[in-house]
């Protein structure tokens, strides 16, 4: 009686209690408390999941090759320099009295002149653009992009790696100035790889200058006139993405140059990868930036006037929460 009582409380306890009755079934040693640093993380997860076998996905440089010795001649002068300083004690006095005066301007030009194309590129990997536009491909931007908007009489909205601006603030063609030898030739394009209506994996391209001498974009041959960003209502921020390349030689563009003004949409879908692709031997991608926008209130008079076409607005569509309705007949059978 006592043996069949408690095979009875047994089985009750396992019934109430599910977790006793895995451990049981399959042994005690699975369940066992593990050490934090033993268990994956869902960053851990997610980088196996998204792991990519490297013989197939190995990174490829489609631009110029960065220079290693004059980095390590920058780097043995920083740290002299860096010796120097620390045991300046003037420089040490002003600033713990808050009067030391850092010269920003030379600091700008020291970091483009150095690490600059190391970073540009890690902020561009992360916004994901070298996937998007040249399907993993890389390069370090080593030209220096001095880009802005003329957003009023008094005030430029300037174009750095990834800061907001409004479309209020982007309607005329930007400011751009690079440094180069005035022998040379460059391309400038501007797309984006985030607002196509009909194909995802497509841009829209947003202005077009080929065989610009020097660093006049004036005198270049404009490809495709300037459009003026116009993001949906409810898409959220899109990527607008300048590429600079460096010809070999004069290039002849006449294939893609589309009518001035350009309002048809369709004509100018563009994809990076595939013009690249057809000219890599006569072009080398040397400078990038990029910012992002989203929409304004002055997009709708853009759409309807401009455009001529009706706007379009984009909402997420929420799942309806699941509620289990409980009668008060089943109720009262459970009471």
């Amino acid at each position: 009686m006592a043996s069949a009582v408690w095979k009875a409380s047994r089985v009750v306890a396992f019934r109430f209690q599910p977790f006793l009755l895995r451990r049981f079934l399959r042994g005690s040693s699975e369940l066992e408390p593990r050490h934090p640093g033993e268990m994956k993380t869902l960053e851990d997860v997610l980088d196996e999941f998204n792991a990519k076998d490297p013989d197939l996905h190995r990174p490829i440089n489609i631009g110029f090759p960065l220079r290693r010795k004059r980095d390590e001649e920058e780097y043995n002068k920083r740290l002299v320099y860096k010796t120097q300083t620390k045991s300046n004690k003037d420089l040490e006095k002003a600033a713990r009295l808050h009067t030391l005066e850092i010269p920003l301007d030379d600091v700008f030009s020291e970091w483009t002149r150095t690490t600059a194309p190391v970073h540009i590129k890690e902020l561009a990997e992360h916004y994901g653009i070298f996937d998007d536009l040249f399907r993993g491909a890389h390069f370090h931007p080593q030209v220096s992009l001095d880009i802005s908007f003329d957003y009023d009489e008094q005030s430029l909205t300037k174009v750095f790696r990834g800061n907001r601006i409004k479309p209020s603030e982007a309607i005329s063609a930007p400011f751009v100035h690079f440094n180069s030898d005035p022998n040379s030739l460059w391309t400038l394009i501007l797309s984006n790889p985030d607002g196509h209506f009909l194909d995802q994996s497509a841009e829209y391209l947003h202005w077009f200058i080929g065989n610009i001498p020097g660093n006049e974009i004036e005198k270049g041959e404009e490809i495709c006139d300037y459009l003026q960003p116009f993001p949906p209502k409810g898409t959220g921020f899109h990527r607008f993405i300048f590429i600079l390349y460096k010809q070999e030689s004069r290039i002849d563009y006449s294939s893609l140059k589309l009518p001035s003004p350009c309002l048809l949409l369709k004509n100018r879908t563009f994809r990076t990868f595939d013009f690249f692709k057809e000219r890599q031997d006569v072009l080398t991608p040397s400078g990038l930036s990029f910012f992002l926008c989203d929409w304004d209130e002055t997009l709708t008079d853009f759409f309807h006037k401009t455009l001529r076409m009706k706007e379009p607005t984009f909402e997420y569509d929420f799942p309806k929460p699941y509620i289990r309705q409980i009668g008060r007949a089943s109720c009262r059978e459970r009471v």
